[in-house]
């Protein structure tokens, strides 16, 4: 059952009161509401917190879901560049408006959105944590060169779709190695086996060898978000509980403007909470095990399924038999599920539920709460800078080490704790994107959580 211990409105009284301002004076109460979710969210993404059970049904002949979109999501995606717009505002000390500026001559509504979406969509790229599935992507025949989109950020996966409606998984390769072990590929009409981002302009894949059948390409690609309006609040498209990773970025950016806005050191710690929050977010963890049609199956990466269930898109319909994943959102299914229904169930780490309203009810463990506190005190501090604001870094640094010590219980109580959380960032790390190792954890034998 939830905690029912303590409420929205009595939590914000003992913040208030932490911070000698029991009247509401200096924070407004809707502010100090704000700063208590974003403790929430953190506090979840560190400790990956609250584990829930979500249950969707198949779609016949659709073997990849977006689980944040399917029904009865426990990890939906809503918050939105309003809601980091206004709380953007109270750091700045700033009328927290509805998207509009109605304050100082240091900032205005447009510097705010235009640094929200930069770092909303570098944050996709860094990621990789919102993958996208898209299919019958179209292409010359003669080059072999298909065009994307141009909000495409990256290729992680993609397979051939040939006019006999057969798929083939196509390997990642260069036009060096593909000259040196596949001469004549340019030249030769073939089945394509392999793709490359090496030498094609932005937003263009080659396949290769050239194909021998017309075809069009089935691609995971990494996207940048929907363009931002806080007028109209737009959904920024990550993950609920790192969307304080954006804020953070935003605010590094304002803070080194030239001029009044210029405050190197607030613009450091800004920049080093979002370097921590792309991390966090790298080695984080959504889905922990699952069942099909009720019986327990584990979870796997989809480089393992393309790798040991060669074109897997082409067997037959039935009922799946094999989940894996890719992203913190992609899921993916194999058999494709034929046309009789199927249940997916998913033990998840689920987005934090924030509360709403006074009565709501917070849900942390009463060992917990102090620290949720202490954090949402060092937010509310945020807006003072100086002497007052770096005075309370020992309060963050509190939610950080039991957010540690958390993960720590976790790995105590399981057999194998990297093989319950680690399928997310195994698909990550087994598509190499940088020339150096990836980081692919922050603890040293579980990955969600810091």
């Amino acid at each position: 059952m939830p905690y029912a211990y303590i409420t929205l409105a009595t939590l914000r009284t003992a913040l208030a009161a932490r911070l000698q301002d029991p009247a509401f004076t200096f924070w407004l109460s809707t502010e100090l509401d704000v700063y208590i979710r974003e403790a929430l969210r953190t506090w979840n993404a560190m400790a990956a917190w609250y584990r829930d059970r979500m249950v969707f049904n198949t779609t016949p002949s659709v073997p990849f879901y977006d689980i944040a979109t399917v029904p009865n999501s426990l990890v939906p995606r809503t918050v939105t560049d309003l809601s980091l717009f206004q709380e953007i505002e109270y750091h700045l000390l700033e009328p927290p408006t509805p998207g509009t500026w109605t304050g100082s001559e240091q900032f205005n509504a447009a510097d705010i959105t235009q640094a929200l979406q930069r770092r909303r969509d570098q944050f996709l790229l860094e990621t990789g944590a919102v993958l996208l599935h898209e299919s019958s992507v179209s292409g010359s025949l003669l080059t072999g060169r298909f065009d994307l989109d141009d909000t495409t950020i990256d290729v992680r996966r993609a397979a051939y779709l040939d006019a006999n409606g057969n798929y083939t998984t196509l390997d990642r390769s260069d036009e060096y190695e593909l000259s040196a072990f596949a001469p004549g590929w340019s030249a030769n009409p073939d089945f394509p086996s392999y793709f490359s981002v090496m030498t094609t302009p932005p937003v263009r894949v080659q396949v290769a060898p050239l194909p021998n059948i017309a075809g069009v390409l089935d691609l995971v690609t990494i996207n940048t978000g929907a363009a931002l309006d806080p007028t109209v609040p737009t959904i920024l498209g990550v993950p609920d509980d790192y969307a304080w990773v954006i804020k953070w970025g935003a605010l590094a950016d304002l803070l080194t403007k030239d001029g009044p806005p210029s405050d190197p050191f607030r613009a450091n710690y800004c920049q080093q909470r979002w370097s921590e929050g792309i991390m966090l977010t790298r080695v984080a963890a959504s889905a922990l095990f699952a069942q099909l049609d009720g019986l327990d199956t584990h979870i796997e990466s989809l480089r393992d399924l393309d790798t040991n269930v060669l074109n897997w898109q082409n067997i037959a319909p039935g009922p799946p038999l094999v989940i894996a994943m890719a992203g913190l959102n992609l899921l993916i299914l194999e058999p494709v599920p034929d046309a009789n229904p199927h249940s997916v169930t998913l033990d998840v780490i689920r987005n934090m539920p924030v509360p709403l309203v006074d009565a709501d009810q917070i849900q942390v463990g009463r060992e917990e709460l102090d620290v949720i506190l202490d954090y949402s005190e060092h937010l509310a501090s945020f807006k003072m800078s100086g002497a007052e604001f770096q005075a309370t870094q020992p309060a963050y640094q509190r939610m950080v080490q039991l957010a540690m010590q958390q993960n720590e219980r976790w790995r105590a109580a399981a057999k194998a704790a990297s093989d319950l959380h680690d399928r997310e960032t195994r698909d990550f790390s087994q598509f190499r994107r940088r020339a150096h190792p990836e980081v692919v954890q922050i603890g040293s034998d579980m990955t969600g959580g810091i």
